[in-house]
């Protein structure tokens, strides 16, 4: 065999395994591309003070709206990007017009009207109907913070519709500092 060349069956084998890696690289879903839309033009960080390392806090400036006709169900979500910040639950609530905030500490019985607090799913497997224009799925979640400046750059939230798979990703931030108000 001439010098440089393989063999047709190591050939094939290369040329097989190339394709089969850009097919699989290929068919990841791209971001913010299901039923759940984008990120609405809501871009930016929210700050909260809290009073000492290790507070707990609840985001709950994350919102998901299903434009398609199917029920959309949560796998997971996970914070984008945390430092000092880990999420300890999350629940999603319908609501209609208005989102919950940042909160210190866990979230009580909603004390916000819109939000149907009876109504609540854990975030994780919860079922998302198709949403009118004047209504969604405020994500709630609870996060535990450590150090004096803590901070994530918006949430990942993957689902699934049937058999076809899903990833939105926020940009809504979140930064907690330990001071009596927020100066991020």
């Amino acid at each position: 065999m001439p010098k440089g060349l393989l063999p047709a069956a190591v050939t094939v084998v290369v040329a097989v395994a190339v394709l089969a890696a850009m097919g699989m690289h290929a068919s990841a879903n791209p971001i913010n591309t299901g039923p759940f839309g984008g990120t609405s033009g809501t871009i930016g960080t929210e700050c909260f003070p809290i009073s000492h390392p290790g507070a707990v806090v609840t985001d709950g400036f994350n919102e998901v709206q299903n434009g398609g006709a199917a029920v959309a169900v949560i796998d997971r979500i996970t914070l984008v990007d945390p430092h000092g910040l880990r999420l300890l639950t999350a629940w999603a609530v319908p609501a209609r017009q208005l989102l919950y905030g940042v909160e210190g500490g866990y979230p009580p019985a909603s004390r916000i009207a819109g939000l149907r607090w009876a109504d609540r799913q854990r975030a994780t497997s919860a079922r998302v109907p198709h949403t009118g224009a004047d209504a969604a799925t405020n994500l709630l979640l609870v996060i535990s913070t450590s150090g004096l400046r803590a901070t994530d750059r918006g949430i990942n939230v993957y689902y699934h519709v049937g058999h076809q798979s899903y990833h939105l990703r926020t940009e809504v931030g979140l930064t907690t500092v330990v001071a009596s108000k927020c100066t991020a």
